[in-house]
């Protein structure tokens, strides 16, 4: 039996680090396909187009990226 976990928005950030240490660890994680929430959804394109400044069409792409390799509650 595979056991489910809970992946918050600060991993979905780390898979797209510039350290290494902290983006290898997070796509570790995301690989297993965690579940997430609606809200952390949210953030991550919160700090996407806030902090990280991207352009919202590519936001976008890495959003659906997300929600294709977790499960979404």
């Amino acid at each position: 039996m595979t056991a489910r976990f809970f992946a918050d928005t600060n991993v979905a950030i780390y898979a797209l680090d510039d350290n290494e240490q902290k983006r290898r660890q997070a796509l570790a994680v995301m690989r297993r396909h965690p579940l997430i929430s609606t809200q952390v959804v949210n953030e991550f394109l919160s700090i996407l187009l806030g902090k990280r400044k991207l352009q919202r069409a590519e936001a976008y792409q890495l959003g659906r990226v997300l929600m294709r390799r977790c499960d979404v509650m």
